[in-house]
């Protein structure tokens, strides 16, 4: 409806098969959305992320922020989708994912789609998939941190922008406790 506003904050940090999908439809002017979220994938887990956002009238505004790593065997895919219909005039939507690769076995693919039926409009996305920085790596091991502790830093470093937008303290703090031990090697 009209200045409505919706936060979606998720984290999946288990599960054999996690699926979440979200569809959020923009019907009344000045109406906005941020959309927060973090996932961990080990062992041959899969997750499976949809965003669909639909603006249907003018001055609207979006933001998604997804952040995840995989490792072992693990996998993911994050469906990402931004329509902006004809009379969305002045409507803002950024759609932003990125995943962190720490194996061979994992994967992630990330499916950003803009529909733009508006040209008075701002839209964007932006998505990345890779590995650790070996220069990062070999920067902090050689300050003498271990190779575990060194990979735990920079896999803390990449969840942070993720984690500093969700304005629950708590919920803040329990995401970072579940990635520090989903992070600790038997």
């Amino acid at each position: 409806g009209r200045n409505a506003r919706i936060n979606w904050i998720f984290g999946c940090f288990g599960g054999r098969l996690s699926r979440i999908k979200t569809e959020t439809l923009f019907n009344g002017e000045g109406s906005s959305s941020e959309w927060i979220g973090a996932f961990l994938g080990n062992d041959k887990r899969h997750i499976d992320l949809t965003t669909n956002v639909y603006h249907n009238v003018p001055n609207t505004s979006n933001n998604i922020l997804a952040r995840g790593v995989m490792k072992d065997n693990s996998s993911s895919v994050h469906h990402g989708l931004i329509r902006i219909e004809k009379p969305a005039s002045k409507t803002a939507s950024f759609l932003e994912s990125h995943s962190l690769l720490l194996s061979e076995g994992a994967s992630s693919n990330p499916i950003p789609s803009l529909i733009i039926e508006n040209n008075d409009v701002r839209a964007t996305h932006a998505a990345s998939v890779g590995q650790i920085d070996e220069d990062k790596m070999f920067y902090l091991t050689s300050r003498g941190i271990s190779h575990e502790d060194a990979e735990r830093l920079i896999v803390e470093g990449f969840f942070d922008p993720v984690l500093r937008k969700i304005p629950l303290e708590d919920v803040q703090e329990r995401f970072r406790k579940v990635i520090e031990e989903s992070l600790v090697l038997p």
